[in-house]
């Protein structure tokens, strides 16, 4: 339901931050920023998924404030990732232990052609075909562009899926938009693609709606049948047995 579109993407500035780091935290978020691409989530999309605001995820990439994983958001994001080994850097640890040490990290970002491009410099080395070598660390990834008449198709899709959840009682006990996000995917039409954005913004509309409402527990957004569907699932039920 994405389509990348070059045709008006023109290079913007290079986007430059920075933050102290151990090596130990360098290499989390370098195994967790890959994950996530490999997946196809954006930052506020995975911010979603943890039930966290939708800077969440962001402010840790970005290293904001010291931004750091909880031992809860680490136990959600296996169940996320469906608990795939994630990919690690072969930092080599120095003789001088400096890898315990916060170090100043330096992120670039750059879009061209459709793709985000990263380079993460550090002061430390890696391991590259049996040499020790310190060079940035680099990856991409590619940006998704919505095409308006089929993010219509999938809004569709997903408020069909969503109503027959709720009707199965999949929403009578609290549930974590990860957990929702993997439900859907099984009843999804398969010719749809699905991203968890679409689910947030469908979710969204039932919370206005009075359909669902939100409770945060621990920290982490879950989501229960509101009382505009009981009220209305208790009328129908009323009517059913007058007619019977």
């Amino acid at each position: 339901m994405w389509r990348i579109n070059l045709s008006h993407m023109t290079p913007k500035p290079i986007e430059t931050y920075g933050g102290m780091l151990t090596q130990d935290e360098l290499a989390q978020r370098y195994a967790y920023i890959n994950a996530r691409i490999k997946f196809d989530y954006t930052e506020e999309e995975l911010s979603f998924l943890m039930g966290k605001a939708p800077y969440y995820f962001a402010d840790y990439e970005r290293m904001e404030n010291g931004a750091k994983l909880l031992d809860e958001d680490i136990e959600i994001l296996s169940d996320i990732f469906y608990g795939h080994l994630l990919e690690g850097m072969p930092f080599e640890r120095d003789e001088f232990y400096s890898y315990h040490e916060k170090r100043l990290i330096r992120v670039q970002k750059e879009i061209k052609d459709g793709m985000l491009f990263y380079k993460i410099i550090h002061p430390w080395c890696i391991r590259k075909n049996k040499v020790k070598v310190n060079e940035p660390i680099k990856f991409y990834e590619i940006l998704r562009e919505a095409v308006p008449q089929e993010e219509q198709v999938v809004k569709r899709e997903m408020n069909y899926v969503l109503t027959r959840l709720m009707n199965r009682g999949f929403f009578q006990t609290k549930q974590a938009p990860h957990f929702i996000y993997k439900e859907v995917k099984k009843y999804v039409n398969s010719n749809v693609d699905v991203y968890p954005i679409y689910l947030k913004q469908a979710l969204y509309d039932f919370l206005h709606s009075g359909k669902l409402i939100l409770a945060t527990t621990n920290g982490v957004m879950h989501f229960i049948l509101g009382k505009s569907y009981l009220e209305s699932n208790t009328n129908n039920l009323a009517i059913h047995r007058d007619n019977e």
